[in-house]
């Protein structure tokens, strides 16, 4: 089984080693500690994946955050442009009082097309109130004319 001399051993003897026969428990424990080595190499391996994979996690946050901080700062300076522009168009209004050349406030795009729209709407909406109040009027004289109509026959 072993020969240490010619070295012809089942668990791999130096030749040359202390005793003629070979310690089975040795090389248990050189294979234990083989396997050992190969199970933290791979934890190793897995463990810088995964840090890896962290660190690409990280930057995309951190990505997605400076987007998100860009745009929240992209809008902010928006509103503060709509506002001051607001202001402007406020001031000249007050100064201009409509007519001339350059007085009046500067209508944005879409803004004339808005006021077209809801005067509109108005215009709709008094339409319904005349014609419901009509159509009240209406009701009132047909329920006076019936009424003036039986007393007539109650009297015949």
């Amino acid at each position: 089984m072993c020969d240490p001399v010619n070295g012809t051993c089942l668990y791999g003897c130096k030749a040359g080693y202390k005793s003629d026969r070979c310690n089975e428990s040795e090389q248990k424990k050189k294979k234990k500690k083989k396997k050992k080595k190969k199970k933290k190499k791979k934890k190793k391996k897995k463990k810088k994946k995964k840090k890896k994979k962290k660190k690409k996690k990280k930057k995309k946050k951190k990505k997605k955050k400076k987007k998100k901080k860009k745009k929240k700062k992209k809008k902010k300076k928006k509103k503060k442009k709509k506002e001051e522009e607001e202001e402007e168009e406020e001031k000249k209004e007050e100064e201009g009082g409509g007519g001339g050349e350059g007085g009046g406030r500067r209508r944005r795009r879409g803004e004339k097309k808005k006021k077209k729209k809801k005067k509109k709407k108005k215009k709709k909406k008094k339409k319904k109130k005349k014609k419901k109040k009509k159509k009240k009027k209406k009701k009132k004289k047909k329920k006076k004319k019936k009424k003036k109509k039986k007393k007539r026959k109650s009297n015949i």
